[in-house]
Parts: C-alpha cells; sequence; structure tokens
C-alpha cells in the first residue's frame, strides 16, 4: 500500500471515531445511554483511534529506488555501481558523511570535488524523504576550488547550476537532475550541493556520473593516486639548522646525518621489495661528493635571529654553511650524501629541490630564493639529475610567501608544491592552490611516523606540522579514503625517522605494503609526485567529441572522439562510462575487456600519440 493510501485510510478510521464519540453524545443527552457507560467507552475509542492514526502514519517511508512505480532507467541509475562521489567506508574519519546525510534550512551538503573538465556532461540520483523543499545544484571550480563564472573574466566568478526545487513528502522520492560545465578553460572540479528550506530532508545514495565517456584522472583504470615523499638533508641541511633554532650543536648534526643515510639505505630496500618509485626532496650537500676551500661556500641570512624564532643570534655573525669539514663522502659521509643519491636514481627514485641551504624561504627575498635554487640546479646539472618539477618547504615555511617567490620557483620548472603551512591546507586528498601564488599547484601530504626536530622546529616559528598518521590502522584508512574519493595524497618523513624510531620504520614497511597490495589489486597508483602532477595536468588537457549517445532502455551506446592535444604521448589513458561494458571497439577494432574494468565501467584505451585521435565505440548496460 503506497504511503498515501495509507494516510487517507488513518484519517478515514479518525473521522469514523470522531463520529462514534458524537453519537454516543447525543444517545446520552437522550437517556439512551448510561453515563458510566458512554463516556469510558468515548474516551476509549478516542485514544485507540489515535493510536491508530498514529501507527499507520508512522510506517517507514517506502525506498523509492524499490518503487515499482518508478521510471525503470532512473531505478538502475540509483542503483549502479558507478559513482564519481566517495563510495562509503565503515568508520573511516577521512570520508566525509556517508552514504546518507540529514540537511536542513541551517545545514547544506557540499559533496566532495570530483575531476571535470570544461563542456563535461554529468548526472545524479539521490532519493529523499522530509518536509519542505530541496533544490539540487552543480558547482564549478578551478584548481584552487574557486567557483567559477561561464569563461574567465565573465564578471560574476560564481557559477552555480541550479537544477530546481522539489517539494518533499514523508514517503520519500527519487531525485534525478543533469548539468554541464561550463566552457571555461580553469574549470577543474565538480561539486554537488543540495540545499533545504523550510523544515528537515534526509538523503540517501546521493550519486554523481557523466553523461558520455569520462576521462579519468589516472592512468590503467586505477581509482586513486599516491606518492611516497622524503624531506633528505644531510648534516648541512635541517639537522644543522633547525637544531640552531635551539642551539647551535654539530655533534647533534652528524649524528642525525648518519641516521638520515642508515633511514634512506632502509627505505630503498622496503621500496625494492614493493616495487616502489618515490620522491627524495634534497637540500644541496646530498647531491656533493664533497668540498674543498676552493669550493667552500657561504652565505649570511639575516632572518636566521632571534626575533624570528631562533634561540641566538648566532648566524647573524657565522655563515650558513661554516660548519661544512670540506671533506667527501669517505671523511664525512654525514655531511655529503652524492653517493646515495646516484643509488637512489639507480633504484628508480625522483630526486626533487628542498632548497640547497634548507632556506626558511619565509624569510628570505625573492633574489635569495633564485640564487639558492640556482645554486641548486647547477649540483643536480653536475650529477645528470634530470629537471625537476616539483617543490618542498623546507620548515613548512610557505607562509606569507607571495606570486615573485613563485615566480621564481616557476622560473626554475616547477609546477607544484608541498609541506605547506599547516593553516592553508584543506583538501588532504585533492590537489589545490597555494595562496598568492599566481595558481601553482599544491600537493596534500600526511607526516607518517614519528616527527623529528625539524617539525618540532616548525612548530616553534609557527608553520605547524601538518596532518600526521602515526599508526598502521590510521594510515590504512587514509589510503582507502583515497581510493574511496578518487583522489591524490601522500605520506612523507624524513628518512632518519625510521633509523631513530624503530616503530616508524615498522610502521613505512607495513604502509607500503598495504599499498602495494591495492596497487596490485588494480585500485591504487603510486608514483612518485612529479609523475602524478604531471598525470593530472595531462589528463586535463584531454578532449572528448561524443559523436553518438543513443539510450535504448537498459542500454547506452557511445561513439566518442578522444583527443590529445598535447605535444607528448599520454599512457594508461583510461576513460569510464556509467554502467557496466559489454562491447567496446578502439579504432574500429573489438577490444577484449578486463571484466574486474568492465563492471566498474571503466576500459583502458592506451597510449594516446600527441596531437592523436582514437575514436571509441562502446555498449553499456545499466
Amino acid at each position: 500500500m503506497s504511503g498515501l493510501a495509507i494516510n487517507l485510510l488513518a484519517f478515514a478510521i479518525f473521522l469514523l471515531g470522531i463520529a462514534v464519540v458524537i453519537f454516543s453524545i447525543r444517545r446520552l443527552r437522550r437517556g439512551t445511554l448510561s453515563l458510566k457507560v458512554g463516556l469510558p467507552l468515548a474516551i476509549l475509542l478516542i485514544v485507540g483511534l489515535s493510536a491508530v492514526f498514529a501507527l499507520l502514519t508512522s510506517i517507514p517511508a517506502p525506498d523509492p529506488s524499490k518503487d515499482a512505480a518508478m521510471s525503470g532507467r532512473e531505478q538502475r541509475l540509483l542503483l549502479g555501481g558507478y559513482n564519481l562521489l566517495p563510495a562509503p567506508v565503515t568508520a573511516n574519519p577521512y570520508l566525509p558523511g556517508g552514504s546518507s546525510f540529514t540537511i536542513s534550512d541551517t545545514k547544506q551538503y557540499i559533496s566532495p570535488p570530483s575531476f571535470a573538465r570544461p563542456g563535461e556532461a554529468f548526472h545524479f540520483t539521490y532519493t529523499v524523504t522530509g518536509t519542505g523543499s530541496i533544490t539540487s545544484a552543480c558547482t564549478w571550480e578551478d584548481e584552487g576550488h574557486i567557483e567559477q563564472g561561464l569563461k574567465p573574466g565573465d564578471g560574476g566568478g560564481i557559477r552555480e547550476d541550479v537544477i530546481g526545487a522539489r517539494t518533499l513528502s514523508a514517503n520519500g522520492q527519487l531525485v534525478y537532475g543533469g548539468c554541464i560545465a561550463p566552457n571555461n578553460p580553469a574549470i577543474a572540479n565538480l561539486r554537488v550541493v543540495l540545499k533545504q528550506a523550510g523544515g528537515t530532508a534526509s538523503v540517501s545514495g546521493l550519486r554523481l556520473a557523466a553523461d558520455s565517456l569520462h576521462v579519468e584522472q589516472w592512468p590503467d583504470g586505477r581509482a586513486a593516486a599516491l606518492a611516497f615523499s622524503f624531506d633528505w638533508e644531510s648534516a648541512m641541511g635541517g639537522p644543522i639548522h633547525s637544531r640552531g633554532m635551539t642551539q647551535h650543536d654539530v655533534l647533534f648534526a652528524v649524528t642525525q646525518g648518519i641516521e638520515m643515510r642508515h633511514g634512506t639505505d632502509d627505505l630503498i630496500a622496503i621500496f625494492a621489495q614493493n616495487s616502489i618509485s618515490a620522491t627524495f626532496y634534497a637540500t644541496g650537500y646530498n647531491l656533493l661528493d664533497g668540498t674543498s676551500k676552493a669550493t667552500a661556500l657561504d652565505q649570511i641570512y639575516n632572518w636566521a635571529s632571534q626575533k624570528n624564532g631562533w634561540a641566538s643570534d648566532y648566524w647573524l655573525t657565522h655563515g650558513w654553511y661554516s660548519d661544512d669539514p670540506l671533506g667527501n663522502t669517505s671523511t664525512a659521509p654525514a655531511w655529503y650524501f652524492g653517493d646515495q643519491a646516484d643509488r637512489l636514481r639507480a633504484a628508480g627514485h625522483e630526486i626533487a629541490t628542498h632548497t640547497f641551504g634548507h632556506l626558511y624561504v619565509r624569510g628570505t627575498t625573492p633574489a635569495q630564493l633564485d640564487a639558492d635554487l640556482s645554486r641548486w640546479q647547477a649540483a643536480a646539472t653536475a650529477r645528470s639529475i634530470p629537471a625537476v618539477t616539483t617543490f618542498a618547504f623546507p620548515w613548512r615555511s610557505s607562509n606569507s610567501v607571495d606570486q615573485p617567490f613563485y615566480d621564481v620557483l616557476r622560473q626554475h620548472g616547477i609546477v607544484s608544491v608541498t609541506r605547506l603551512y599547516e593553516k592553508d591546507l584543506h583538501f588532504p586528498f585533492n590537489f589545490s592552490v597555494a595562496p598568492k601564488s599566481g595558481a601553482m599547484l599544491v600537493v596534500p601530504d600526511f607526516l607518517l611516523g614519528a616527527a623529528s626536530g625539524e617539525e618540532t622546529a616548525s612548530a616553534l616559528v609557527g608553520e605547524g606540522q601538518g596532518l600526521t598518521v602515526k599508526r598502521l590502522n590510521q594510515a590504512k584508512q587514509v589510503v582507502d579514503a583515497d581510493i574511496a574519493q578518487r583522489g591524490v595524497s601522500s605520506f612523507w618523513n624524513h628518512p632518519l625517522a625510521l633509523a631513530a624510531d624503530p616503530n616508524s620504520k615498522q610502521l613505512w614497511t607495513e604502509v607500503a605494503t598495504y599499498a602495494a597490495q591495492q596497487r596490485d589489486a588494480g585500485k591504487l597508483w603510486i608514483a612518485p609526485v612529479g609523475q602524478i602532477v604531471a598525470r593530472h595536468n595531462a589528463a586535463k588537457q584531454i578532449r572528448t567529441t561524443t559523436l553518438l549517445r543513443e539510450q535504448q532502455a537498459a542500454q547506452l551506446n557511445l561513439i566518442v572522439d578522444v583527443y590529445n592535444p598535447t605535444a607528448q604521448p599520454i599512457s594508461g589513458v583510461t576513460v569510464s562510462a556509467d554502467g557496466m561494458i559489454t562491447s567496446a571497439l578502439l579504432g574500429g577494432k573489438p577490444v577484449t575487456l578486463d571484466p574486474a574494468l568492465a563492471k566498474q565501467g571503466r576500459l583502458v584505451i592506451g597510449t594516446l600519440a600527441p596531437f592523436a585521435t582514437i575514436r571509441v565505440a562502446m555498449t553499456v548496460k545499466q
């Protein structure tokens, strides 16, 4: 029986009860019914009928997705497995909400960001019960998660595609809507927004999918990307300068330099066992085989003083590199890591820049940063290290750094940064943009394991330690949430943490193994930071043109041209459709489907050559 029929029946019974009461009162007045009998009878009848009314109207609302009268296709869409929004993972604190949530006049719902491209069409479904009305909308954002308009400079800036209001009922209903991204090259993300008015709404089964072929952000059918990265510093990096915030201690720096070496060797072994390539953000002395009087460096940085958080003004009268022992990797292995840099590269790891002198960037000038990065690049070139595209701020010192500094980074080939000032980290599973940077991409990160003295020093000067994960179950939740959100994230620490703390070594070993298991299950892409950023930027460039979109009851037929407009090949290109792929053609030739990927609606179409187009035809069961 439908909710409306139940309500009508309950109301009819209630009216009948009122009629019986009125009839009884009239009989009492006429003296044909005893008051001792009639009054209790009337009271019992009213109470009983009220209870029946309450019972009938409190019957749970039927699930609209199982309503036989509902459109068959919308029912299948609601229950389908394809969803660009996070799938619920039980009791995972890193996932927003879950499979259901409640909104009201004062509490709206905004979904996590989903990868989107200009001109792309999407649809969404959800079930809702409640009072008042609910309005659905699509909000389009740039990389910095700022809402974008129709085109750059259109004046308004804000673009929200409002689908329209729907009057709510206690019996539940299905809401289905669609939206198309503006043709604005800045578009990078889509969020679904639900707003309620005049009461409360309970929403479940929210689901977002693309109308046509959706270009996936990550290669080879993987749902998410994960990096492992390290701030890798010899004694001349953080060990001497972070300790210098509290006291100048050469012996401490040497001890930490040796631990950094040992921890790095441990990581090489751990990653080799799991076939993982990581990123090592190196300071300058990590790239050197040694120094001499002829090559000795000297530099005074006026920001390394008591007024900026250091314990003394030691560095105002001593050169930043004055503790250099003028030796080599054999005589002073704590200070020069050139030999280890070669081993890292031979093992397939990425070496990127952490400044040459471990600079407190917000305390320098753009000119000082430029000179430092030039010195780093010269050392990298001498070691045949490829050009780098990613940068990690020492001490998370990005606070108050503005565009002239980021312009310097760009001049040195940098397209992404990490280890940002703690309060600027808002998206642990999505790229964002550094404040005042002119759209410099930010890679999110989680500190995995025990914090070192450098993180303590960062906290002393107010930069914070960022998101921290200290237990295996937490780390697994981060990986699972990354996959559920089809996102990107990274784990990081200083290699010395593994040598100084056996628990950290065990944790890194177990987390690397767990991540590799998710990779081998086809869920996760693990790569160095530079490769992940490059992949994201390439996926944004891919263009699709839908030539045919034909809906036939439970079947969707698609013919789409997929085009690479860049001068570089893009490998492992993956597309997805809303439903289960039952057959596909690439360039007119049949494709052997991967059963697991096809069930999820995903198809790997392979490498797209520069400026090449491939025609994809597929049949999708919905």
